[in-house]
């Protein structure tokens, strides 16, 4: 004696459910993919701008370290020029 309610497979309403199920999650599934692969997919200009974005980065950190640079330089030239005078046989330490 059975002790399944349906003997019969094809009376199983559970199998009918889990198939239409089996479908819609393979549909669901392919929709899923395709959404993810737009969003993931990187729109056709990304690379030149982020080529721009970076050498215009590096640009301004070089204007100014020479910006720097050039000021210190400068610093240094009215430092010694009218700084303390030393007999010639003193050291100087900056």
């Amino acid at each position: 004696m059975s002790i399944h309610p349906f003997p019969n497979a094809e009376d199983d309403p559970d199998d009918a459910h889990e198939a239409r199920l089996d479908a819609e999650l393979a549909d669901t599934e392919a929709l899923f993919g395709a959404e993810l692969k737009a969003l993931l997919d990187p729109d056709a200009g990304l690379s030149a701008r982020t080529c721009q974005e970076v050498n215009d980065a590096l640009l301004a950190r070089s204007a100014l370290s020479l910006t720097v640079d050039l000021l210190s330089v400068g610093w240094q030239t009215v430092r010694v020029m009218f700084g303390p005078t030393t007999e010639s046989n003193e050291e100087v330490h900056p």
